[in-house]
């Protein structure tokens, strides 16, 4: 079992805080649904990701990837 909340918060930096994930289906495909918040600005982020792979080490890449978007995420938006 994946740890997703744990390995997010690891993974993600100071500036986002985990708030809620889920796993659905979409297009016939399991994907990875993560719901994140700016901190200090409290800008709420939905981010999802598709697995190949839908298995323990498949969801942790997953997690991975989404962790390191949420780090960067004020290099790719205006903040005001």
């Amino acid at each position: 079992m994946v740890r997703i909340k744990a390995i997010f918060k690891a993974n993600c930096g100071p500036g986002a805080r985990y708030v809620s994930h889920s796993i659905a289906e979409r297009d016939g495909l399991k994907c990875l649904l993560l719901r994140f918040q700016m901190v200090p600005e409290g800008r709420l982020f939905d981010l999802d990701h598709a697995f190949r792979e839908y298995n323990d080490d498949g969801i942790e890449r997953g997690v991975l990837k989404v962790a390191a978007i949420a780090r960067d995420v004020r290099e790719h938006i205006k903040v005001n």
